[in-house]
């Protein structure tokens, strides 16, 4: 094709350059006239002209020259014959009159033509040929079409009389000639059709008339080659009579075998008169291809390759598959391109490719093979390229049914048909061990599968920890599937992180389409290594089994470096597959490992890869009911991930340094539930550690009732009843919109705990006001010495909001935990008097001493840039812990101040630090060393205040 292109290029340069002819009789003017009346003979030197392009035979069939007289357009005399000796006209004379001007015709041909009606030499009628034989170019009757002409006006006087007249003929003609370098099969026809020639030559005026399609047929052979082109057999040529003025002319070459045809139509601006066009290329055959029948395979040759040769020997290759287990052969080498003329292949059941190698490249000299050496490229180029296979029909998995262990390189299919009742693949239908394709194209065909289909290969069943890599492959084939198709791989089979896909420098082209969505649910399922995208590098895989491979795609830049990025899953909202167990934990690889863990119990849970959950739904939007200011309804493709009960034992460590990452986490409150997190309730001795949370949500609004309005929310864990630690846990563009005892990484933490080298950053977190009263109660207690029957307070339920923790209870260790960049946009309330319910006497002068005492046994519920709330039972210790000045609480409520350091900060982190005096027992708070109680934290106004403690 290149050649094709190559000649097509040169051949329009010399058009562009080319002019018409114009034929002429060269003579000069005489002072002395001569007396008119007087005859006298003129002689006359004609010769053919043949430009400078190469001809068959050069005008040497012509045997005859005619030439017409006229004085003032008017023939005179009888028409002028004269002999040709293979195109040498001997000079002749003619009978003229003295001192008179003539306007002379002259036509060249072969007598024997017959195509020509020269009855009239001004109206010449073009009978072109039916049917061109030229099976003996050397004797064809080709040449028998080849004409010239000519046209001069003669004054007979003194010097003409001497000297002669000078003649030079000139094809009106154009010669195309079509040829191709491919072996052309016995019984092939071709054919040319010219969409416009002329069929009407006037030869007085050199004008070209009446236009016409025409059609001329040959039968081409292998022994008939075009002249100055050795290598190339002749389809056919023509002698044509331009149309003028017509800018293009299209020839369509016509090739038929055995019922098959080909057209290829070809585009030559400007024809022109006395110029060869040659139409050549390797694309002009049609091919009936291989006729059905099956042969041996031949034996290795001294290089130790299998050499196929012949369209019967692919034939078997493909119907029963190689075993190359015992490495006897290097490999299997395709010699030529092969056309299976679409006649259908039906594999084996158990036609595999098993250790081995098929190569088509095209070598100019067969080379030595290696299996330790790569193919050079440049070589191939200098070879003529890749072998092209046209025309398969495979009844089966793919081209290469089942492959084990498996390489094919270099070859480009054409017009592939498979059709299987299981997966399928252009080339490959399943892949077992590893599995390398370079340089393979399929180019148009239809791959038809149950499932598991794709353009080149159906299924890559690689669960052993091995390696798929495709390198410059592309396809255009169109993929039908019922589910789990791709444009170049269908189903991948990625059991846990051994295995790996690698797509480098790989392509599909608009033509890939299927009949079914892709992934079954969407139209990608692939996200870039930032999973924030949507879309996979041109849908190349339909999808993995266990989606926990590492799938790769890249590509090789002009210095050689090869650039890459993973692709990573992002949760469909439906599939779940159940994790794999090491060491007795929950391993995650994949969304889908995480899905199947919602709302169990999980003893231990590791992370081997960042996780995209893709909780937003293709439209990048969370579903916030309308309780809340960023309420965003019109999301109604979101992925709700229901709450774990609970993990034990979590760990996201990627490294010394480094955590492994949750995307996109959209948690929906259970309907039955209090609370909402990525877990939800932690007890017993529980460890969370080393994982980063990033663009996650957590959404938890009242239940519909009428009291117990309890919402409790967080990104992390929601009920802390534990001996707990939560360490280098980092949350990241998260949002948490709940009602009370909400923090980003906790709601509400009770029993021992150890928090530590956390972070929140650029955060959000909200709640809204819920008018449902709530009263607390709180039985029999022993106040100061005196029993009381009830202690009572009324009061909303919204508050105790923090940045990192909404409310924190019993004895917890704080270190190194930092809010950053982040908005805490909630409502607290004021602190509620108590009232306190006695009997007799005693009631009384309980009910004086706390009046007296102005203490209100039921603070309010605050909000905090770090936490919102601290019930201190035992001891709370916060060390190296603050918010910086890009945090902030808003004002919908302003009940937060503790500022830490000795001196005001202009910020806050810690709404509130109470006890419930007398109900509870006071524990104990220390910030940075310095301890706060009840004394330093008033209740009186709902303020933790400093009093600047270092001069206190």
């Amino acid at each position: 094709m290149k050649s094709w292109l190559k000649y097509t290029l040169r051949t329009a340069a010399i058009l562009l350059s080319a002019t018409l002819l114009t034929t002429s009789c060269l003579q000069s003017d005489f002072d002395e006239p001569l007396l008119a009346g007087d005859t006298v003979k003129v002689s006359f030197n004609p010769t053919l002209d043949n430009n400078e392009t190469t001809r068959v035979g050069e005008g040497k069939s012509v045997n005859i020259l005619y030439a017409e007289l006229y004085l003032d357009k008017n023939l005179i005399g009888e028409r002028h014959e004269y002999n040709v000796s293979e195109g040498n006209i001997s000079g002749f004379s003619m009978e003229l009159l003295k001192n008179q001007t003539y306007t002379i015709v002259f036509w060249a041909q072969n007598k024997n033509c017959g195509a020509y009606d020269t009855s009239d030499l001004s109206k010449i009628q073009i009978n072109y040929p039916e049917n061109i034989d030229f099976s003996d170019i050397e004797n064809s009757d080709i040449e028998k079409y080849d004409a010239f002409y000519a046209k001069c006006d003669v004054t007979v006087n003194a010097e003409t009389i001497a000297k002669g007249v000078d003649i030079k003929l000139t094809r009106p003609f154009a010669l195309v000639v079509a040829g191709t370098n491919e072996q052309v099969e016995t019984n092939t026809t071709s054919s040319l059709t010219f969409s416009s020639i002329a069929t009407q030559f006037d030869a007085f005026t050199g004008k070209a008339s009446e236009g016409a399609e025409k059609t001329i047929s040959f039968e081409p052979n292998n022994s008939t080659k075009v002249p100055g082109k050795e290598q190339v057999v002749m389809l056919g040529i023509a002698y044509v009579l331009p149309m003028p003025n017509l800018e293009n002319t299209t020839v369509t070459v016509t090739t038929t075998l055995d019922g098959q045809s080909k057209d290829t139509g070809i585009n030559i601006p400007n024809l022109t008169a006395n110029k060869r066009y040659n139409l050549l290329g390797s694309d002009l055959v049609v091919d009936a291809g291989w006729g059905g029948n099956y042969s041996l395979l031949p034996a290795a040759a001294g290089d130790g390759w299998i050499h196929i040769t012949e369209a019967e020997q692919l034939a078997t290759l493909l119907r029963d598959g190689y075993d190359n287990s015992e490495n006897e052969i290097n490999g299997i080498h395709l010699c030529a391109s092969f056309n299976m003329g679409g006649k259908e292949i039906t594999p084996t059941e158990t036609a595999t490719f098993k250790n081995v190698i098929i190569d088509g490249a095209a070598y100019s000299v067969n080379p030595t093979y290696n299996l330790d050496t790569p193919i050079d490229e440049n070589r191939i180029t200098e070879g003529g390229g890749i072998y092209e296979l046209k025309g398969l029909n495979i009844s089966g998995k793919g081209v290469f049914n089942s492959t084990d262990t498996f390489t094919a390189r270099y070859i480009k299919f054409t017009n592939v048909t498979v059709n299987s009742a299981a997966e399928a693949g252009g080339v490959v239908g399943t892949a077992t061990g590893s599995l390398t394709l370079t340089n393979i194209t399929v180019s148009d065909g239809t791959v038809t599968g149950a499932n598991k289909v794709g353009g080149l290969v159906g299924y890559i069943d690689s669960a052993t920890g091995t390696t798929a890599t495709l390198t410059d492959c592309s396809s255009s084939a169109t993929v039908n599937a019922t589910a789990k198709a791709g444009a170049l791989v269908g189903w991948f089979n990625g059991y846990d992180e051994s295995e790996t896909l690698n797509f480098i420098d790989c392509s599909t082209t608009s033509e890939s389409t299927f009949t079914t969505p892709f992934c079954g649910d969407e139209q990608a399922c692939f996200n870039t290594n930032d999973l924030a995208l949507s879309t996979y590098e041109q849908h190349l895989l339909g999808g993995e089994e266990y989606c926990r491979g590492t799938i790769n795609y890249g590509y090789v830049d002009g210095d050689g470096n090869l650039t890459s990025e993973r692709f990573f899953y992002r949760w469909d909202g439906v599939r779940k597959v159940t994790p794999l167990t090491e060491n007795s934990s929950t391993s995650i690889y994949s969304p889908y490992d995480l899905a199947d863990c919602q709302g169990k119990s999980i003893t231990s849970m590791t992370f081997y890869n960042d996780v995209d959950m893709g909780g937003q739904g293709i439209d990048g939007k969370f579903y916030i009911p309308t309780e809340f200011t960023q309420s965003a309804q019109d999301s109604d493709d979101d992925r709700p991930f229901s709450p774990i009960s609970t993990v034990k034992t979590l760990n996201g460590a990627k490294s010394s340094t480094d955590n492994y990452t949750i995307y996109n986490l959209y948690i929906k409150r259970l309907n039955s539930g209090t609370s909402n997190a990525f877990i939800q309730t932690a007890n017993g001795t529980t460890t969370h550690k080393n994982l980063n949370f990033n663009n996650c949500c957590t959404v938890a609004t009242h239940k519909e009732v009428t009291t117990d309005a309890k919402a409790y929310g967080a990104i992390v864990c929601c009920n802390i009843d534990a001996t707990y630690t939560m360490e280098n846990v980092h949350a990241t563009e998260c949002k948490v919109f709940a009602l009370q005892k909400v923090g980003t990484l906790a709601a509400r933490v009770a029993g021992t705990s150890t928090l530590q080298n956390c972070t929140v950053n650029n955060c959000y977190v909200e709640n809204y006001k819920c008018m449902i009263p709530e009263l607390f109660e709180s039985g029999p207690k022993e106040m100061a010495g005196f029993k009381v029957d009830n202690v009572t307070a009324n009061f909303f339920p919204y508050g105790e909001i923090g940045g990192m923790f909404g409310f924190i209870q019993g004895s917890s260790t704080l270190k190194s935990c930092k809010v950053r960049g982040t908005t805490i946009f909630a409502y607290g309330q004021n602190d509620t008097k108590a009232d306190v319910k006695t009997s007799g006497w005693q009631g009384m002068i309980v009910q004086i001493g706390i009046s007296a005492l102005g203490l209100y046994y039921v603070p309010g519920r605050h909000v905090g840039t770090l936490i919102g709330d601290i019930r201190a039972t035992g001891t709370i210790t916060l060390t190296d812990c603050d918010a910086d000045s890009e945090s902030k609480c808003t004002n919908r409520w302003d009940k937060h101040c503790w500022k830490s350091g000795s001196t005001h900060k202009t910020y806050d982190y810690i709404g509130q630090c109470y006890i419930v005096k007398f109900l509870d027992s006071e524990g104990s708070v220390t910030v940075d060393s310095t301890s706060l109680t009840i004394n330093k934290c008033s209740t009186k106004d709902g303020i933790c205040y400093d009093h600047n403690v270092a001069g206190n």
